[in-house]
């Protein structure tokens, strides 16, 4: 359920182009000199700069099934998930990265219709509510290439698709977006 409320910004802090910005908000308007807001689920900031609506998201880790060659269970793959209210919604994020057959590790990101569909899927442990809109996260885990490229925080010996997610989250973490419970080189053994 979404209700107005008036919210008042001095017009002297926002230039035209902020202000036309905000108006093509879908849930903002402007009446009788005031910006009326409509609030929902979403977290209304703002600053010297500018007019921000976040919104807050459930971030976790899903795991799935995996066998080698031989139908030998391996350790499970991981994926960064994130939907605005559960995992079992439709449209959720997930993030991952996979080794493709020659020996090559690729990106495949996608918004599922729903998450148990997948036979594989164990299940999902949640890390956090995070605020940051689908769209941000989407861009900001998209910066990360699917190889190792010297950079893995996780303190694991092979790279695989746990420590791409570990180091999603390790910089998630830096750019204050999460808290862990654990030093970032201690989350998979924990998990």
């Amino acid at each position: 359920m979404s209700i107005k409320r008036p919210f008042h910004i001095p017009l002297r802090f926002l230039s035209k182009a902020k202000v036309a910005t905000v108006l093509q908000h879908p849930s903002v308007s402007f009446v009788n000199n005031l910006f009326v807001i409509e609030v929902s689920e979403k977290l209304i900031k703002f600053t010297n700069q500018a007019l921000t609506v976040m919104s807050t998201l459930k971030l976790g880790i899903a795991f799935y099934a995996q066998q080698d060659r031989r139908g030998r269970p391996r350790s499970p793959h991981w994926a960064l998930v994130a939907h605005r209210t559960n995992y079992a919604a439709p449209d959720v994020q997930v993030f991952q990265a996979r080794f493709r057959a020659d020996t090559q590790w690729v990106l495949a990101h996608r918004t599922v219709p729903l998450l148990s569909n997948a036979s594989s899927l164990m299940g999902v442990i949640h890390i956090a509510d995070v605020n940051i809109s689908p769209g941000v996260l989407d861009s900001f885990v998209r910066s990360f290439p699917a190889s190792k490229n010297d950079d893995d925080p996780s303190g694991n010996i092979v790279w695989d698709c746990s420590n791409w997610v570990i180091r999603v989250l390790h910089y998630l973490t830096n750019q204050n977006v999460l808290s862990l419970p654990w030093r970032i080189n201690d989350f998979y053994q924990n998990i």
